[in-house]
């Protein structure tokens, strides 16, 4: 299964533009996660131009920008990031992945027939990169019940399944390393 890294909003794009919006409710390692339909400003082609082809899992009803997906002006995305990621290949929501790519941004909202959706989450260590197998995980969905767990040996959380797309929260709670103490510096975002 093949990963992307998660485009958030700042990072830069092939044809020198920058990710001008992004949901601010969502955030990997300190800054907010771009979606499909979040702008790019682009110089090369003097405007502002949406993303429109993300992964399969969704935030907030819209597809997560990763590396490589591109804006309507054909600029690729390019993450200043590297372990943040998103599987490249679910089937996870992929029929609304396929239209949503073609529909403006207030085109793609979904309707009370929308398809069941389903959604996990990985662990994955700060500094490798690598998947966090065993680590604890709090899941919060929007009517604010809590699923708790450890993740699998891969680092993924459960699966949650959704009549509708929601917002769903998560907190892992890493481990401080072994022998090491964490200074004040290390917490901040």
């Amino acid at each position: 299964m093949a990963k992307r890294p998660i485009i958030r909003y700042g990072d830069r794009t092939t044809h020198g533009g920058t990710v001008i919006t992004a949901d601010h409710t969502f955030a990997a390692y300190g800054k907010s996660v771009a979606r499909v339909g979040d702008l790019v400003s682009c110089p090369s082609c003097k405007g502002t131009f949406p993303i429109v082809t993300g992964a399969p899992y969704m935030w907030s009803s819209q597809n997560v920008a990763r590396q490589d997906d591109i804006t309507s002006c054909g600029a690729k995305l390019i993450a200043s990031q590297s372990t943040a990621t998103i599987d490249d290949d679910s089937a996870v929501c992929a029929s609304f992945a396929e239209v949503s790519a073609l529909l403006p941004p207030q085109a793609s909202a979904f309707t009370d027939d929308d398809q069941p959706c389903a959604i996990r989450f990985q662990a994955l260590d700060p500094e490798t990169g690598e998947p966090a197998p065993k680590c604890i995980y709090i899941l919060t969905r929007e009517n604010s019940t809590q699923h708790g767990g450890i993740t699998d040996r891969k680092g993924y959380t459960e699966i949650i399944e959704t009549k509708r797309p929601e917002h769903i929260g998560v907190h892992f709670m890493f481990k401080s390393p072994k022998g090491s103490n964490i200074e004040r510096e290390d917490l901040a975002v």
